[in-house]
């Protein structure tokens, strides 16, 4: 089936859906703005699940600073929903990567580890963190998937 694209306008989205109000759309705009925003500054994300949970989280975590400073100050409604509107970015972008195959299922091996540069995905080069040394978590270091011959 082929994708639909549309313009994001003034005038309804879905005419026959009245749960997209005029203030559904402006947000849902707000979002793909953000996306288009994200897009020119990063370009096609390929991210595994692992990464984009991280950046989902690391959203979340800015959006729930503003509440949190709201205890030292009144509470920016204009910053928190911008925090909003990247997470709800974020999410979309983790979707669309998750359905086109680029979230790190079944794709090729990379060289180099994206978070830790190692060569070798045997090879776990690792932090110490308080005494502790932490591994390199990140899954390309977990064996490259191989299609089963069934």
């Amino acid at each position: 089936m082929p994708e639909t694209a549309f313009v994001l306008t003034d005038e309804p989205m879905f005419t026959s859906t009245p749960m997209v109000t005029g203030q559904t759309f402006a947000v849902l705009r707000d979002i793909v703005r953000e996306r288009e925003s994200s897009d020119r500054k990063w370009g096609e994300q390929r991210h595994d699940p692992a990464v984009w949970l991280a950046i989902l989280t690391e959203e979340v975590g800015e959006a729930a600073k503003e509440v949190a400073d709201g205890a030292y100050r009144p509470l920016s409604r204009d910053l928190y929903r911008a925090e909003l509107i990247q997470v709800a970015a974020v999410a979309i972008s983790a979707v669309e990567a998750l359905d086109h195959g680029a979230a790190g299922l079944g794709r090729a091996r990379t060289e180099r580890c994206p978070r830790c540069d190692s060569p070798d995905p045997a090879r776990h080069p690792a932090t110490a963190f308080e005494g502790e040394v932490i591994p390199c978590p990140h899954s390309w270091h977990t064996p490259a998937e191989t299609p089963s011959e069934d």
